[in-house]
């Protein structure tokens, strides 16, 4: 076993532009999206933290036994910034085709991040 076995992981980010305004604001599409998305990549949801702005924006934060996934919103924009890092056999990319699905970008900048090892 070499030093990088117990902390490499993969952190995909990816920017969703030009997504529908309802979608962007609704805590409840928001969440159960994570949650299929978190299933579908194979990870395991501890908890989640949300925080829903006014007038517009959501915040969600999901603690996974393999790490975190978080998304934050900007509806007048169309804008959402979203995070899925993951260690272990789970796969970020798939959170991320899935989310890619649900809320229907026009555009999407994705960025992938090998973590933990030098």
């Amino acid at each position: 076993m070499n030093d990088h076995d117990n902390t490499k992981g993969k952190e995909v980010c990816a920017d969703f532009w030009n997504v529908d305004f309802d979608i962007l604001d609704s805590l409840e599409y928001i969440e159960a999206s994570i949650k299929i998305a978190i299933q579908k990549c194979g990870a395991t949801l501890v908890g989640t933290i949300d925080k829903k702005f006014r007038p517009s924006g959501v915040t969600l934060l999901g603690l996974l036994e393999e790490s975190h996934i978080g998304i934050h919103t900007y509806p007048s924009k169309g804008f959402a910034a979203i995070s899925c890092y993951v260690c272990g056999t789970a796969d970020p990319d798939i959170a991320i085709d899935y989310l890619t699905e649900a809320f229907k970008p026009k555009e999407v900048l994705r960025q992938t991040l090998i973590r933990g090892v030098r």
